[in-house]
């Protein structure tokens, strides 16, 4: 009975010649009773042991009658595994040793699941990189042979322009799998003794060793590769049914290793690709001293914020929208601005992009819908003219799945008709997320908020499936003695769709375009609110 235990048992006389096996050993080497009778256990050699741990092995069994210990063994099947061994010296009653007693447990599974902990320990488990983790070990040793040979290295920090908008709309089966196309792109592109890491997210790194002896070779030759990264990893990428496209950021940093540490670098690298990131993206940026303090003020900047919507520093404004030719109030836009107790007035441009990097946005965005509907309501019941405000929308607020539901909630609570609220959204936005527009839109009718791109060149896009409303922005109508014939086309367009265009920011010539074309242009006259 004992003899049929779990574990895979083997008996052999003095001579190690094998007498009898059990069923588990026939179970876990392969080889059956008949094909190991009379042979050595030496058949099961893998061949990853030298003669010098069979000589330690005997020499302790011999002295002290036993051993234990991992052996790798190979199957029949030619597979090699490691079983954890157990041999004990049977003797008779003279002390004659007369057989050998071997019991054998199959360890593989547990040395799987070890080697696979530790792997993840140091690896991304997405795309199989080194992780963070990893990346300071290879990054400190790459600093250490800087320091001793005197070449410079560099680390290319990389990120995913707008992979958010993907992840959040297509789902994460689509992001993970860009993810692990990314990766794959970077790979091929790897040199033998760099490192490639996966920091988290989009976010990649790349260790590059011994690029030059000096500052301007290292930097010519991480710029060469630099552009290699981002074509590559601008080509399309066919994920699933979908074809993307996207581009990549791309920050990059120099080190010696003269009193640097892995830390340092990668704050570095990071800074320098978050100044690709504000400066339009898609770009290759190099790392300067100047960049760190743009950095520590954005963080200040993302601190007061957080302080300042607790304190109630954001404060709304609304714009009029007057007709010219008649001097009636057709609609107002609500203008958000930051009251900051130090810095003065804010304007959106300098604290939105924090609040959609922060999620700051989301709050903020549903106090300005709140604030904007309770204000119209108020106005109405005092006897005021009705008319739509309109409220600038994020892309981040606009891709949360639950942004038609708020909208419907706020207009239920402040018991405003959904004819007098207007989302507008930029029109760089509104292209970027065309489909969710227009989905929006088609949501939308059940309540009947208009949703109004800001652009010429979104109404024609937009046009062309569904009726818009559009809005001229003053970066299009700059300059007076060429945005007639936009103003005339526009008309057309207008006349055609159904869409009521609005100009922002119009003076002299074109207002007077504007009423020569018959369109409703406006005066501006900011006014703060009250209640």
């Amino acid at each position: 009975m004992v003899f049929e235990a779990h574990d895979a048992m083997i008996i052999t006389d003095d001579q190690s010649r094998i007498q009898r096996v059990n069923r588990r050993f026939v179970e876990m080497t392969g080889y059956s009773p008949e094909d190991v009778f009379g042979k050595t256990p030496s058949i099961l050699k893998s061949g990853r042991h030298d003669d010098r741990f069979y000589r330690n092995l005997w020499k302790q069994l011999t002295d002290s009658g036993s051993w234990q210990g991992e052996i790798w063994n190979q199957r029949r099947n030619g597979e090699v595994y490691p079983q954890w061994t157990s041999i004990s010296l049977i003797r008779d009653d003279k002390g004659t040793i007369i057989h050998y007693l071997s019991s054998m447990v199959d360890v593989s599974k547990q040395r799987r699941a070890e080697a696979e902990v530790e792997f993840l320990a140091y690896h991304d488990s997405l795309t199989g990189l080194p992780n963070r983790v990893l990346l300071f070990d290879r990054l400190n040793q790459a600093l250490a042979r800087s320091s001793r040979s005197g070449s410079i290295g560099a680390s290319v920090f990389m990120d995913l322009d707008r992979f958010k908008n993907i992840n959040d709309s297509l789902g994460h089966l689509v992001g993970d799998g860009m993810l692990k196309e990314f990766a794959r792109r970077l790979k091929k592109l790897v040199r033998k003794d760099d490192t490639l890491a996966r920091l988290g997210g989009d976010e990649f790194m790349m260790v590059l060793n011994e690029l030059g002896p000096d500052q301007e070779s290292a930097t010519n030759k991480v710029l060469s590769i630099a552009e290699k990264f981002k074509a590559s990893l601008a080509e399309p990428y066919h994920i699933r049914e979908y074809e993307l496209h996207t581009t990549s950021s791309i920050g990059v940093t120099l080190f010696s290793g003269d009193g640097e540490t892995a830390e340092d670098i990668i704050r570095r690298a990071d800074t320098a690709m978050y100044k690709a990131k504000e400066e339009g993206r898609n770009a290759i940026r190099f790392y300067l001293p100047e960049m760190q303090a743009q950095v520590r003020d954005r963080l200040a900047m993302e601190n007061d914020m957080r302080i300042a919507m607790e304190r109630d520093q954001f404060k709304l404004f609304f714009q009029p929208q007057i007709d010219i030719q008649t001097g009636e109030l057709i609609g107002a836009e609500a203008l958000l601005r930051w009251r900051h107790p130090e810095r003065g007035y804010i304007l959106p441009d300098h604290f939105i992009p924090i609040a959609e990097d922060t999620g700051l946005i989301v709050p903020l965005g549903e106090y300005v819908l709140r604030e904007v509907c309770c204000r119209n309501r108020i106005w109405h019941d005092a006897g005021l003219p009705k008319i739509p405000i309109a409220v600038n929308v994020s892309p981040v607020q606009f891709r949360r799945t639950d942004f038609l539901n708020q909208v419907n909630s706020i207009l239920s609570d402040t018991q405003l008709s959904p004819h007098y609220l207007e989302l507008e959204m930029t029109e760089t936005a509104f292209m970027q997320n065309i489909q969710a527009c227009r989905d929006a839109q088609d949501a939308k009718r059940d309540v009947q908020v208009p949703l109004l791109p800001s652009l010429i060149t979104t109404v024609i896009s937009f046009c062309r499936s569904r009726p818009a409303s559009g809005s001229l922005r003053q970066s299009i109508a700059s300059s007076d003695q060429t945005s007639y014939p936009y103003l005339k086309w526009l008309n057309g367009v207008s006349d055609a769709y159904a869409a009521s265009p609005l100009a922002q920011g119009t003076t002299g010539m074109l207002r007077a375009a504007y009423a020569y074309c018959g369109l409703p242009a406006f005066v501006s006259l900011s006014m703060a609110g009250s209640g």
